[in-house]
């Protein structure tokens, strides 16, 4: 599993928010991650849901239109995790702070994304976030940045399937003249 953070969802969708792209860029960043499925966890969601603007609705389509995709809630398996974590972090820093300069309400929710990563058994962390990066860091959790996110994914289809056929344009079994 990999984990999408809300300001990486939140660019990439502000570059593109058609949702074919979406989905493209999507099966390419689990691919080349080698992983099956690709997790949100739902405190980012929550924050994509009302930060997106005119991209909430493709990242919607998107989301919810895959399995592959999955909104990750902080279970109980994830609130032991935070617990652990922020031991750690303070015994490795010497502050409850840790590495992050954030405010504490900030540092609190980016531990609940860590635990859940690590909760998950998560190979990576999709994030520009400073302070979650930091933290990470410090614990030993890969964060990939939106700069390694290749703008193309892939070759796009040149026709939506989900799109209906235009009834003045012939279909491909008709003969053209």
């Amino acid at each position: 599993m990999i984990l999408l953070d809300a300001n990486f969802l939140i660019k990439i969708a502000a570059r593109n928010p058609d949702p074919i792209w979406l989905d493209s860029l999507f099966k390419f960043i689990a691919a080349r991650y080698r992983s099956e499925v690709v997790g949100i966890p739902a405190s980012s969601w929550a924050e994509v849901l009302s930060l997106a603007g005119p991209a909430t609705a493709a990242l919607t389509r998107v989301v919810h239109g895959r399995s592959a995709i999955q909104v990750i809630p902080f279970d109980e398996i994830a609130a032991i995790e935070s617990g652990f974590l922020h031991q750690k972090i303070v015994q490795m820093s010497g502050g409850k702070r840790g590495a992050s300069s954030e405010p504490w309400q900030k540092i609190k929710i980016d531990r609940q994304i860590l635990a859940i990563a690590l909760a998950r058994r998560a190979s990576a962390i999709f994030t520009d976030d400073i302070g979650l990066c930091a933290d990470a860091a410090l614990i030993g959790m890969p964060v990939v940045g939106i700069d390694d996110v290749p703008t193309y994914p892939t070759q796009l289809p040149l026709i939506d399937p989900d799109q209906e056929e235009d009834p003045d344009v012939p279909s491909s079994s008709e003969p053209k003249f």
